[in-house]
């Protein structure tokens, strides 16, 4: 049918059979590379015919006008036939167009071979794991947080997505961007290993550079609007106010956690409270809201949660009543504006 086609001695009936068929093709490429052969067909034939039919001449104008075919057996493009045959085609270039638009909107991975498989890890308080991305990148991934990724990247981007903290190691690929997305804030990188922070219950997101650079933006920013961030630099972005602020920082210490040290230079209790919580999967009570206020500087490697509460009973003069799963704390508290230890 295919062939009466090019040879152009098909029917209206055939060729409508013709479009159902190239319609319903399975093959995604054979499917529009056919459409747009029968439109380039189309669109050839329409204008030779135009020049080549004989004349006649109206009865009221006394223009000459082309002359219709007389065969009515075999489907020839003149006339009102050929018309009807052009706009039939361009109907079924839209339909198709209009398929096409709608499958690449509910699935964005269509045109790299297939859909996008997400991968998804979650890691529970007291865990702590290693991820190996497809193109060679490592994510340490830190207690009680997520990473969403998928299994194979596109050819142009290479997206993931956080909740709590990890730290990364980029491959570099200059051509293909690597952008992690956590909350409202986008870290967009080439080849680099930086610390991502961001525990929804923080309020806060913190991006740390160890190694090389990145940007980071709101992720409904513009490009012009990004933070460049070198080696031992911190962005701190609340999202209350919409705002990032960049400072230098010993970034040795923010990613001390993933060899299991954990650090404290300064951090009031509530915050060391919600990191010990994480690291050994546990639920800290404070009987007195004074204690928050407290500020604590000490390093813990692989130690026990025991050990670590001993030491912080010695420096800020606390109590704890420690069961399997909830550490209660008593004590007198701080005052923030004269006490620290």
């Amino acid at each position: 049918m295919y062939q009466k086609f090019l040879d152009n001695s098909i029917t209206r009936e055939e060729f409508d059979i013709l479009l159902d068929l190239v319609k319903k093709m399975g093959d995604k490429d054979e499917r529009s590379r056919l459409t747009y052969e029968i439109w380039k067909i189309e669109r050839a034939r329409s204008g030779a015919q135009k020049s080549s039919l004989p004349k006649r001449r109206d009865k009221t104008s006394g223009q000459l006008t082309d002359e219709p075919a007389r065969d009515k057996q075999t489907y020839v493009f003149t006339g009102n036939r050929r018309n009807y045959l052009w706009k039939k085609a361009v109907v079924f270039l839209l339909i198709v167009a209009a398929t096409f638009l709608v499958y690449h909107f509910q699935h964005p991975g269509w045109w790299r071979g297939g859909n996008v498989t997400l991968l998804e890890k979650v890691t529970l308080p007291g865990q702590k794991a290693t991820i190996l991305l497809a193109d060679g990148s490592t994510v340490h991934l830190n207690s009680a947080s997520k990473l969403v990724f998928p299994e194979k990247f596109g050819p142009r981007t290479r997206k993931l997505t956080l909740e709590g903290e990890a730290f990364f190691e980029v491959s570099q690929q200059a051509q293909k961007p690597f952008t992690v997305f956590s909350g409202k804030l986008k870290t967009k990188v080439l080849g680099t290993s930086f610390n991502i922070k961001a525990y929804p219950e923080d309020q806060k997101i913190e991006v740390a550079v160890a190694e090389g650079r990145v940007a980071v933006s709101g992720t409904q920013d513009s490009e012009t609007s990004q933070h460049i961030l070198t080696t031992n630099t911190l962005a701190i972005y609340h999202p209350v106010d919409d705002e990032i602020k960049i400072d230098s920082a010993n970034v040795e210490g923010l990613i001390a956690w993933k060899e299991g040290v954990v650090k404290f230079d300064g951090a009031r209790f509530d915050e060391v409270a919600r990191t010990l919580e994480k690291w050994y999967g546990v639920k800290f009570i404070i009987g007195n809201e004074r204690i928050g206020n407290c500020t604590l500087f000490g390093e813990f490697e692989n130690a026990s949660l025991n050990s670590v509460l001993k030491l912080i009973q010695v420096a800020i003069n606390i109590e704890y009543e420690f069961t399997a799963k909830t550490v209660k704390i008593s004590g007198h508290g701080c005052d923030p504006a004269k006490d620290k230890f």
